[in-house]
């Protein structure tokens, strides 16, 4: 087997990769006329609607146990709502 000190990797400095993002958000508004000048605004949001799980943290270090697992996840489906009155 040759000798490999002193040559260059062939591999990126990030070998290892999370899984794929997939974010989808949604938002719904809603504008009621009350009088001429005067209206009611609705709208609600949601973030990450189809509550697909988003991987954060990988465990890179191979001295440990846990090396190659995946300990986080970041928050699930959020949502907003909200009421804007204009006059």
């Amino acid at each position: 087997m040759p000798d490999s000190r002193g040559t260059i990797a062939t591999t990126s400095a990030r070998p290892i990769r999370l899984p794929g993002v997939n974010n989808f958000s949604f938002s719904l508004m809603k504008r009621v006329n009350l009088t001429e000048k005067k209206s009611l605004e609705l709208q609600g949001d949601l973030y990450n609607a189809l509550d697909h799980t988003q991987f954060i943290s990988i465990e890179t270090n191979f001295s440990t146990a846990t090396f190659g697992v995946i300990a986080a996840a970041a928050s699930s489906r959020e949502t907003q709502l909200g009421i804007k009155f204009r006059w």
